[in-house]
């Protein structure tokens, strides 16, 4: 069972006469990355690529064949224009894209020594004492594509025989490129956050140990980002079975949409179905440690997507890739009202007026319920006015503490 460090060197490549292995390298993966994100699960796209010089062939070998007759005086002429075109695609294609490929695969060229084989696709899941429920997560996972897979377990200290679980799991998948990992931080922020410290892939996704994939899961990821080159991130629908009365831990999108940082997020993205690319990792670093299970707090998956909106990243909701939760017996009825007054509380003391407003706009809903109390609702509007009120005051003591002593 392999545990991967922490922290990756970092090195730019040297010109070619120090290291032509590791130059070499690095070509090879830049070369077939592009190829594998570009015509990923696509047959068609494969045999048009190598079928689209003989069509070409055929018909300019008729044009000038068989309606100009310029073959006539020359032999093999057939075999000229074939070589010739050929020669031309290739040169011309492989110059025209290798400058974008440089550029979108900038993280690539500052690896130590990234291995040969190209991974599309780094999936991180955090596990805190859900050995079960972490069994059938890595089981979908494993009903995957079987090339160009990561998977990273993060066991946030838990205290059931998680390292057992994942280690024969692990062994009937020695095809794939598998890692376990211990945070002994509690918290699902540290524990998500030292799993990217070891990712490899060029879109990073993460999942929950409590959720199932779909089937066509990473093929939907992976063909989302190819479509849009621009796309930063991707939020995938997350359904969820009803327990005790109450749907929990569900998205509530359908369809396509843009994200934006000026409309809500609660209720559209979810921590157990996000994914994306490497680069924006590099920009926005990580998750707030401040908030997560385990930390008292949620929220700190919308807390992610909303930063990595406010830098500019283009956010998309699909509800094409899709994820099965189980929320257990777990009540969020606490948990994630607090959350939310915690992430109010983190963007009001910054004077971010966008999600000041989204702030206000619940507690108007709410007190609006207090005075109009409504015949149905999971919890009660004065136990989601506390519970705001308790996140919002974690909040503002994290913020003091980290002043104090950072």
């Amino acid at each position: 069972m392999s545990v991967v460090a922490g922290n990756l060197e970092r090195q730019r490549p040297h010109v070619i006469g120090r290291d032509v292995q590791r130059f070499w390298n690095l070509t090879w993966t830049l070369a077939a990355t592009d190829f594998k994100l570009r015509f990923y699960g696509s047959f068609l796209g494969y045999a048009w690529t190598l079928a689209r010089p003989f069509l070409f062939f055929g018909v300019i070998y008729f044009v000038f064949s068989e309606i100009a007759g310029l073959d006539t005086n020359v032999e093999h002429y057939s075999v000229y224009i074939l070589f010739a075109f050929v020669l031309y695609q290739f040169f011309s294609e492989a110059t025209s894209n290798c400058v974008r490929c440089l550029h979108a695969r900038e993280g690539l060229l500052r690896k130590m020594r990234f291995p040969r084989l190209v991974i599309p696709l780094s999936v991180v899941v955090v596990n805190w004492n859900l050995r079960g429920q972490l069994h059938a997560c890595l089981t979908s996972l494993a009903r995957q594509s079987s090339r160009g897979l990561e998977i990273i377990v993060v066991d946030n200290a838990s205290l059931d025989d998680t390292a057992s679980v994942v280690g024969s799991f692990q062994a009937e998948q020695s095809d794939r490129t598998f890692h376990y990992m211990r945070e002994p931080r509690i918290g699902k922020s540290f524990a998500v956050n030292r799993g990217l410290s070891a990712v490899r892939g060029s879109i990073v996704a993460f999942v929950d140990d409590d959720v199932v994939v779909d089937s066509r899961w990473m093929l939907e990821i992976i063909a989302q980002f190819q479509h849009d080159p621009g796309l930063g991130l991707l939020a995938g629908r997350v359904v969820t079975v009803e327990v005790n009365g109450r749907r929990e831990g569900e998205t509530g999108g359908a369809g396509e949409f843009q994200l934006s940082a000026k409309r809500p997020l609660v209720g559209l993205v979810m921590g157990c179905n996000l994914a994306v690319r490497r680069e924006v990792m590099q920009t926005v670093k990580g998750r707030d440690t401040r908030l997560g299970p385990g930390r008292g707090l949620s929220a700190e998956d919308i807390d992610f997507v909303y930063r990595i909106l406010k830098a500019n990243f283009s956010g998309r909701f699909s509800e094409r890739p899709i994820v099965a939760h189980d929320p257990g017996s777990r009540d969020r009825r606490r948990e994630y009202p607090r959350g939310r007054g915690a992430y109010y509380a983190k963007y009001v003391l910054r004077g971010d007026l966008v999600v000041a407003r989204q702030a206000w706009w619940e507690l108007s809903a709410i007190l609006r319920e207090i005075r109009h109390p409504p015949v149905a609702r999971a919890s009660s509007p004065l136990n989601d006015l506390r519970q705001l009120a308790w996140g919002a005051g974690l909040m503002l003591a994290r913020v003091v503490k980290s002043m104090w002593y950072p």
